[in-house]
């Protein structure tokens, strides 16, 4: 390359960074303008508002930028985002190359997020016992098991990462709202019995030197039959079902906006208290 073309090259980069800072300023001052106006429905404004933060969240942290909390905004007069804004750039962050992917809930299962995993893994494998969504990728590469994350069925050191975001929190509950059955065991020792099970199941499928990526709804301990919000005992009781070799946690607590807390911030966090789902979430990165 000449100095000229270098020169060209390097001015055209600036110009297209330039470009993209002002259409991501013209974005932010309409979604202002939207919200002072009132003109969009709350919903169709919620879901807006999450779906860009979770995207623009997700590009930073996938190109290894430790600062992505900056791109989850906290707009006045809109409800908090819920946890996926710090749940799913946590697991980008933390995202092999190489290698094959199983998410386990199909929490990734959209075509934004499996058109970014395709570029990372060789193979993605979704894990639900229920059909859910009914959304099914015809991209080469994805595939689609219906079986119980205690019972996977799955080739044994096959996965470099498993991802389990806001999933384990679901097992042995209630799941009818997911067209799976209602619990039948009395209380918390189902629930927690059952999460111990899935770790145990899902820990022989991660690769030597991956990892499995968990994400909970975390802080004071609740049951709302659907699901579980988890404290410090019960995250415990589960991470050490699977027994891990090494373990990174992070904690993020929503306080006008998310922000990294210590997990002590989070114990008395109240579901649905301040956003439109958990106050705060746990994020494990537990290796093998």
């Amino acid at each position: 390359m000449t100095p000229r073309a270098a020169l060209s090259g390097d001015a055209g980069r600036g110009s297209l960074r330039g470009v993209s800072a002002l259409v991501a300023w013209g974005r932010a001052a309409l979604d202002r303008v939207r919200i002072v106006v009132g003109r969009e429905p709350p919903d169709t404004q919620y879901a807006r508002l999450h779906g860009r933060a979770v995207r623009k969240a997700c590009r930073r942290a996938a190109r290894g930028d430790s600062l992505w909390l900056r791109a989850v905004p906290a707009w006045r007069g809109v409800p908090g985002l819920d946890e996926r804004v710090v749940e799913l750039p946590w697991v980008y962050e933390r995202l092999a190359r190489g290698g094959r992917l199983l998410d386990v809930g199909s929490t990734l299962n959209s075509e934004w997020h499996i058109e970014h995993l395709c570029a990372r893994f060789t193979e993605i494998t979704f894990l639900n016992p229920y059909r859910d969504d009914g959304y099914r990728s015809s991209v080469a590469g994805v595939s689609y098991v219906e079986r119980d994350a205690r019972e996977p069925d799955l080739p044994e050191r096959a996965f470099a990462r498993i991802t389990c975001i806001s999933t384990l929190e679901h097992i042995g509950c209630d799941n009818t709202l997911y067209g799976g059955p209602t619990r039948t065991e009395p209380g918390l020792e189902g629930p927690r019995q059952a999460r111990a099970a899935a770790m145990r199941a899902l820990r022989p499928l991660v690769a030597p030197g991956g990892a499995l990526l968990l994400t909970v709804p975390y802080g004071h301990l609740e049951d709302h039959g659907w699901f579980v919000q988890l404290d410090a005992h019960e995250l415990e009781d589960a991470i050490s079902a699977f027994a891990p070799a090494a373990m990174e946690a992070a904690y993020f607590l929503f306080d006008r906006g998310w922000r990294a807390a210590r997990p002590a911030d989070c114990a008395d966090a109240r579901y649905g208290e301040r956003t439109r789902g958990s106050s705060a979430a746990a994020c494990v990165a537990l290796r093998v």
